[in-house]
């Protein structure tokens, strides 16, 4: 019965890893989950080896065991960030949106779905602004934030009322020199509604709490992940929220 629960559950972690390599997408989590699954599969033929050796047993599952509380302990704090801290229903908010990938002059889907979740609250807010954030990275034709801003008017936001952040190149930049522009227009003491996939919500609000300190408060809008891309993206953040809090 173990044995078939664990190469199950290497299966599942290594389907998960394999899964985002479908779009070209490689980063620490699909590492992570491709490694922890080829453990698992594994574990059923290396349990004697470990027992033969036991402080290099103890060592690696011990390794393991913390990491899955972790994981749990942080993910349960991820979600209420996600999920549970929505916005003010109308007000002078200010909206910023976390770039993502664009295909051309065309916003990705992952993009895309945040752009629209956007759109829906300041349809419903029309005294909310928005902050578009993004530079031009590796394989894009314009900067991120001009693809975002364009679909936005496309739909009918107004153009007065986006903010083009065009210089950054991480979540950190986003939030720091999208600062810099509220700070400019005198906009940085009001409520923030970020605006990222669920899984990017607790890094974000971490950054925009050092960058916009004297913010009225931080809220969340999360838009829907691909559900095969959802957990490397998840894991990828679990180490990357430490990283974070030092910085």
């Amino acid at each position: 019965m173990l044995k078939a629960a664990s190469i199950s559950f290497g299966v599942i972690l290594l389907f998960f890893g394999l899964a985002p390599l479908i779009y070209m997408i490689f980063n620490f989590g699909t590492g992570l989950l491709c490694a922890l699954g080829v453990f698992f599969i594994a574990l059923p033929r290396i349990s004697g080896t470990l027992s033969a050796l036991p402080k290099l047993r103890i060592i690696i599952l011990g390794g393991v065991a913390v990491f899955l509380l972790y994981s749990a302990a942080v993910s349960i704090i991820m979600a209420m960030k996600a999920w549970h801290n929505p916005p003010p229903a109308s007000g002078e908010v200010t909206v910023i949106v976390l770039g993502a990938m664009v295909n051309g002059s065309e916003p990705s889907l992952m993009l895309r779905r945040r752009l629209d979740k956007a759109m829906e609250y300041m349809h419903r807010n029309p005294e909310a602004v928005c902050v578009v954030t993004g530079g031009q990275g590796p394989g894009e034709d314009l900067p991120e934030a001009e693809v975002m801003g364009d679909y936005l008017e496309r739909f009918g936001i107004a153009s007065d009322r986006i903010i083009r952040e065009i210089e950054s190149s991480n979540t950190r930049e986003n939030f720091l020199f999208g600062a810099v522009l509220l700070e400019e227009q005198g906009l940085e003491s009001r409520p923030v509604v970020v605006v990222t996939d669920s899984f990017h919500q607790l890094r974000a609000y971490i950054f925009a709490k050092s960058a916009l300190p004297y913010s009225g408060g931080f809220y969340a809008i999360s838009s829907l992940t691909p559900w095969g891309l959802l957990p490397a993206y998840w894991v990828r953040e679990l180490l990357g929220i430490p990283v974070a809090i030092i910085m």
